[in-house]
């Protein structure tokens, strides 16, 4: 099993609490932010047409065909892996997989992942690959930087600052224990909510939290 994986199931119980935490801070958002959360609610449906539509264009293009063909090739060869398919029998019969099946499994399940990234890093090298992903990325950080998002946080941390605490406090319990785990992603997100006031935590402090924890904990 991969030490990634030990350590999300090691400490489940954090992630469990944040996950219940940002559910609270939406509804909250929905009820207390009600104007400001249709709108972002809305633009976020536009960009994601948008978005649909330009995948949609993507996938008639040569480079793109010839990357689902590699792809198709690795997911195959995945879901016929006899490790894979002991291991999900298992699980289908309500029978407990033991260590070493558990262990082969993950491995090809490293090399799975793995050959993915792999394509799809070749792919973006290409011209067409560079330019929808480019188009794409332009279009993601759309969804979270504009006027509206900002508007919707701006008032979420005035009529929702209790659960903002509680969430940065559930971080930085898990990246401080991660921290330990020589976690690095997790190391600097630690010593960043240390200087932070959380008296006065704000939509500010929260953005550049944001940025931090979306490139990953590990």
């Amino acid at each position: 099993m991969s030490d990634k994986i030990k350590l999300i199931e090691k400490y489940s119980k954090y992630y469990n609490k944040m996950l219940k935490n940002a559910a609270n801070t939406l509804e909250c958002n929905s009820t207390k932010c009600k104007k400001e959360y249709d709108e972002v609610e809305k633009y976020k449906s536009e960009v994601m047409e948008n978005i649909f539509k330009l995948t949609k264009e993507e996938s008639q293009t040569k480079s793109f065909k010839e990357y689902s063909k590699e792809r198709s090739k690795i997911q195959k060869k995945y879901r016929e892996n006899k490790d894979v398919l002991l291991y999900l029998k298992n699980i289908k019969d309500g029978i407990k997989n033991d260590k070493n099946v558990v262990s082969k499994y993950y491995k090809a399940y490293k090399v799975y992942q793995r050959d993915l990234k792999k394509v799809l890093k070749e792919y973006h090298k290409t011209e067409i690959g560079k330019q929808y992903n480019k188009k794409l990325k332009k279009m993601l950080n759309d969804i979270t930087n504009n006027i509206k998002t900002i508007a919707l946080s701006k008032c979420s941390f005035e009529k929702c600052l209790k659960l903002h605490k509680e969430g940065l406090q559930l971080i930085k319990s898990v990246t401080t224990k991660l921290c330990k785990e020589k976690m690095k992603k997790s190391c600097k997100i630690s010593k960043a909510i240390d200087k932070i006031d959380i008296k006065n935590f704000n939509h500010k402090d929260n953005q550049k939290l944001s940025k931090m924890i979306k490139k990953g904990l590990f």
